[in-house]
């Protein structure tokens, strides 16, 4: 695949008639240009350049793939431009519901602020709520998009679903329990406890213990509450044990330890379907292509 640079190299070459030339102006070694040059001629299966007189000139091939390059860089510089103007030519007003009680990575507050520069005119504002209020709001248009758990909003048919990223889900439970300080400690070993968590994870996580626990003689009975606050409070008093992700702050309290479910929860962002506020699909784009990207 013809790269960037190679395409870089190959114009400054043409244009100054030599290797070493090229090589002073670019501030390069002259063995770097050499070896794109021969990387780019392999891939194109072509020779560029004729090399046997004092100053280096295009072959008849060489003026082909040069003509194309300098046309294909000015609809490039042209294409770029276009797509800054649609930028700033965007107007509108995005609000963007995040669960309390989530600790945002660094890279979606990065993300978000990118955005807002890059979109001048479009307004993101943010409100955070429950997620059992999340879905409510979307549905009835009180938010544009959502940051939610893939296992709370799969079978509503009517939002689009876009993925963000995957978590940890973590099980904890209070450092004065019996088993906090036991050596090579192992969620199987919590499998007289009773597991916590807030009621529409229930059915979730009652098939992830069925799987965690699959060769262990016995179950966790699995209880669940309206407020993952309760749950929390419950794996405190070392009551048993709360299952939550990463992310969540509740569970950043100096009375917990925590050790790894060994599953993932699916964080996505979602939004209705027939919804006719583009700016936030916009926005819902460039924050899952921010993650698919990573590296």
């Amino acid at each position: 695949m013809i790269n960037e640079l190679q395409i870089d190299y190959f114009l400054a070459v043409a244009d100054n008639s030599s290797f070493t030339k090229t090589a002073e102006k670019l501030y390069v070694t002259q063995s770097a240009i050499s070896k794109q040059i021969s990387a780019m001629e392999k891939e194109l299966d072509v020779v560029l350049f004729d090399r046997t007189n004092k100053y280096v000139t295009l072959t008849d091939a060489g003026k082909v793939f040069y003509d194309f390059y300098k046309e294909y860089r000015v609809k490039l510089a042209k294409v770029i431009d276009q797509a800054r103007r649609t930028k700033e030519s965007r107007y509108g007003f995005v609000k963007l519901g995040l669960v309390t009680g989530f600790a945002m990575p660094e890279e979606l507050i990065a993300r978000l602020r990118k955005f807002s520069i890059e979109f001048p005119n479009v307004k993101v504002a943010i409100e955070c709520m429950g997620v059992h209020e999340q879905q409510y709001a979307l549905n009835n248009d009180k938010l544009d998009v959502i940051m939610t758990l893939d296992t709370l909003i799969a079978e509503d048919k009517s939002l689009l679903i876009m993925p963000l990223t995957v978590i940890k889900r973590i099980a904890f439970f209070s450092k004065s329990h019996a088993l906090a300080e036991k050596e090579d400690l192992s969620i199987t070993d919590f499998a007289n406890e009773t597991f916590y968590t807030f009621k529409d994870q229930e059915k979730n996580l009652r098939s992830v213990l069925q799987e965690v626990f699959k060769n262990s003689d016995k179950v966790p009975e699995v209880v669940s509450f309206d407020s993952l606050y309760t749950a929390v409070a419950s794996a405190e008093c070392g009551m048993g044990v709360v299952v939550t992700n990463e992310w969540n702050t509740l569970t950043n309290t100096e009375n917990l330890k925590g050790i790894p479910l060994g599953v993932e929860s699916n964080i996505v962002l979602a939004m209705k379907n027939d919804s006719l506020n583009k700016e936030a699909r916009v926005l819902a784009n460039e924050l899952s292509n921010m993650f698919e990207n990573k590296e």
